[in-house]
């Protein structure tokens, strides 16, 4: 099974660490970084050469923001979502989900609680 795991956004070759969500303020321009990882190895997992990963989020207004990912030349097991602050004003945290196509292969994958979207203001 193809799961994925939250990097810090300086992630690169062999030089990373999870965290447990992408924390976000409203408004900002941020990166969301990716692992795959298979399941049941329990290693990471390194699509082919020309596959696609495609990741949706959420949106306050209940759409969804589907985004291309790009994997690390380095390790295609990383892979990267820039997110512009527009972007980041409408989105919620919670949940994404990803499909990553392989030639005719396709895997469909869920991060559970993947983003944290910090509220400002009072309270």
């Amino acid at each position: 099974m193809l799961s994925a795991k939250i990097l810090n956004s300086s992630a690169v070759l062999n030089d990373f660490h999870e965290i447990s969500s992408m924390s976000f303020l409203a408004g900002e321009t941020k990166t969301l970084v990716l692992r795959l990882h298979n399941e049941d190895l329990d290693i990471r997992y390194f699509p082919a050469s020309g596959a696609t990963l495609d990741v949706v989020l959420n949106n306050a207004d209940g759409t969804t923001l589907t985004k291309s990912a790009t994997l690390d030349t380095d390790d295609r097991s990383i892979a990267r979502i820039t997110l512009s602050a527009v972007e980041t004003a409408a989105l919620i945290g919670g949940n994404i989900s990803f499909t990553l196509t392989e030639g005719g292969v396709i895997s469909k994958g869920l991060v559970s609680n993947a983003l944290t979207k910090v509220l400002e203001g009072d309270c």
